[in-house]
């Protein structure tokens, strides 16, 4: 496949989290960008303010003078920017797929949980290491305010997102595999189906790439059981890499990885279990490329982190406000425990589900973790892409459990507001914009 592109490039839906990277990563390329969107929002307002014209409306005028069209996977098949024969039309993973081919290598990080933070960290890693790679990544990483890495490096480092089955269209040299569970059954037959297309994702980089596999989830011990070149990380001690011990610190996590014979001491300053799981799969990738454990544990020390993961969006000596994209019932547990292990105090939940699909498979699993929050509140369904399913409702999850309370959007700061108290812990949940609350609620109690 050629990786040559056309000069002047469209965007159809540039405003989400994964398009808009692409346009602004191509920009820094040198190809003039135009996009459309429904709705203005903090990420168009960056891309316009970087010379990128954006129309708030989709419309046949909108591509007159394309040279190609890329659309991503929410867009439908009724859009007027897409029906046409003149140019080219692919879709999202597609342009990615053909960024990553201009690098000799790319390293394609996959899995249900933990994508951003290991595609993130791993960069950083690269970055100190002084690889100077390129990255496409699915949140703002704090010390840039931005999703890319344009590197002069030789390196591509990308997320490799399941839905859609988009992860299908890129061919990496080497693949992270964080975790393999049941999640997006809207686009998917069956849990095999799913299982059958991370194994199909697996097997297109060969026996010289490098396959780096979480041992100590079940399904991807089952997925990749034929495997020969893969290298495993995880706690279970029949992993290639394992961590032997670990110490959770107010500020910092310590832990002892071993490998055959050698073991060394990291330090991470991202909070929970979760996150070492993380770090080591950086960690093993890392390794296969050579970077030195000084520069590893250099990359770990100083990584600033992302938004919108374990993000401290406030905090004085009398509150802390955390946002965190959570939305799937693993993901919540994962975070809740972390918050509760790094913060003394009572923690309130507020959780937004994202997708009346994901609400209607997972509800009482969302009302089972939740409950390790001391008071936790739902707000409406976030609906994204999808239209509302008859009797699927926030109230789905509040009825499993009676101390889980709904409560609106819109209402959910005056709320909070009557019953937060000093040395209380406040986290969002959620994939959708139940962040936006903070700025109000900043705002009330400082």
């Amino acid at each position: 496949m050629s990786t040559q592109l056309p000069q002047k490039i469209h965007f159809v839906g540039i405003g989400g989290i994964g398009m808009s990277g692409l346009a602004e990563f191509l920009n820094k390329e040198g190809h003039t960008i135009t996009g459309s969107d429904l709705e203005k929002s903090d990420l168009t307002q960056k891309l316009e303010k970087r010379g990128i014209n954006i129309n708030y409306s989709h419309k046949k005028e909108n591509i007159k003078n394309t040279e190609m069209i890329v659309y991503s996977s929410a867009i439908p098949h009724d859009n007027p920017e897409i029906q046409t024969e003149q140019v080219p039309v692919i879709k999202r993973a597609e342009m990615l797929n053909r960024i990553m081919q201009k690098r000799k290598y790319s390293i394609g990080i996959s899995g249900m949980h933990g994508k951003t933070t290991v595609s993130s960290l791993l960069t950083h890693i690269f970055e100190t290491a002084g690889l100077d790679p390129s990255a496409l990544i699915g949140g703002i990483l704090q010390d840039k305010e931005t999703n890319i890495r344009y590197g002069a490096g030789d390196i591509c480092i990308v997320e490799a997102d399941e839905y859609d089955q988009s992860f299908l269209s890129l061919y990496p040299s080497d693949i992270i595999v964080t975790n393999i569970e049941a999640e997006h059954l809207d686009c998917y037959e069956s849990f095999e189906h799913i299982k059958s297309s991370f194994k199909k994702f697996a097997s297109r980089i060969g026996p010289s790439g490098n396959l780096v596999v979480n041992y100590d989830n079940k399904n991807i011990r089952d997925v990749f059981s034929d495997f020969d070149n893969k290298i495993t990380f995880g706690f279970n001690v029949k992993a290639d890499y394992s961590v032997v011990d670990y110490i959770i610190k107010p500020e910092h996590t310590e832990f002892i990885v071993q490998h055959k014979n050698n073991e060394w001491v990291f330090e991470i300053s991202l909070p929970g279990k979760h996150n070492i799981i993380n770090a080591l799969a950086c960690i093993t990738m890392s390794f296969c490329y050579d970077i030195s454990p000084n520069s590893i544990k250099k990359g770990l020390k100083t990584f600033p982190g992302i938004e919108r993961r374990m993000e401290i969006r406030y905090r004085d000596n009398n509150y802390t406000l955390i946002d965190d994209y959570a939305h799937h019932p693993t993901e919540i547990k994962a975070t809740l425990s972390s918050t509760n292990q790094k913060f003394n105090g009572r923690l309130i939940a507020v959780f937004q589900p994202h997708l009346y699909s994901r609400t209607k498979e997972f509800y009482q699993d969302f009302a089972e973790v939740l409950t390790a929050a001391d008071t936790s509140y739902v707000t409406e369904i976030y609906p994204a892409r999808e239209e509302p399913i008859p009797e699927v409702s926030s109230k789905l999850i509040t009825e499993q459990n009676r101390f889980l309370n709904f409560c609106s959007k819109n209402k959910i700061v005056d709320e909070l507001l009557n019953i937060i108290q000093p040395g209380d812990i406040i986290i969002t949940l959620g994939a959708g914009d139940i962040n936006q609350i903070h700025e109000e609620l900043i705002k009330k109690i400082d």
